[in-house]
């Protein structure tokens, strides 16, 4: 389930708690019994359908006893407050931290070498503004240091970028320039080289800014592929 719905789920059961209804106007008064049923009818349908989205049958069949809606909202919410929903806030922590833990554990395996070397050590301690910085300076270095050998001429940053996938003269050769689409693939990797250096690695360096470990790891697979696709030059 994604986060969205995720989040969606939970507000739902925040709802579905028996302190929303009036006791007294419900037992009491049968047009605010019949209005009360029929809004949380709607509700608790919306759950059920959520419990077999989760493939809790379980505690859908459990809910099915409550079915319909019908002078019974307040027993229904309880059961809902007291055993249902403490069963769906476990059962999505515990999918939640085995998706993070096998993410976790993994995604650095399919990422580039250097980007690993370079970032790893910086992203487990928790810096992770450091390590995107860290991962695109190494971009950096190593197409400079290649430029160089080839040229003789130092660039740097932006100019670098620009020089080096250049459509028209690149120094490295990222596809078949010779035809309109390898033309249009050369000028796409020139642009993302030279974006991420401009957008991503010079904004790191100069403003010092915070950054969350999802966006991280987003950037560090961004490093990955411009790196890949540099080693694969022509």
């Amino acid at each position: 389930m994604n986060k969205r719905r995720i989040q969606k789920l939970k507000s739902l059961l925040d709802e579905l708690v028996p302190d929303q209804i009036d006791f007294q106007l419900y037992t009491e008064m049968l047009e605010a019994q019949w209005e009360t049923d029929t809004f949380f009818r709607g509700k608790v349908l919306a759950l059920h359908s959520y419990l077999k989205l989760l493939r809790r049958e379980d505690l859908s069949a459990s809910l099915n006893d409550f079915m319909p809606i019908s002078g019974n909202a307040i027993e229904a919410l309880t059961f809902i407050s007291d055993h249902i929903t403490p069963e769906i806030l476990d059962y999505l922590e515990r999918e939640a931290n085995v998706d993070e833990n096998n993410f976790a554990d993994h995604f650095w395996d399919i990422l580039h070498p250097r980007v690993v070397t370079i970032a790893k050590p910086r992203f487990d301690s928790g810096f992770y503004s450091d390590s995107v910085e860290a991962a695109f300076k190494e971009i950096n270095v190593i197409i400079k240091t290649h430029f160089k050998q080839k040229t003789d001429i130092e660039l740097d940053g932006a100019k670098l970028m620009s020089r080096a996938f250049s459509k028209d003269n690149p120094v490295f050769t990222l596809a078949d320039t010779s035809t309109m689409g390898g033309k249009n693939v050369q000028q796409g990797y020139m642009n993302l080289f030279l974006g991420s250096i401009i957008g991503i690695r010079n904004p790191s360096a100069h403003g010092n800014e915070e950054m969350e470990r999802i966006d991280a790891i987003h950037f560090l697979f961004l490093a990955s592929l411009l790196l890949r696709k540099f080693d694969t030059r022509i």
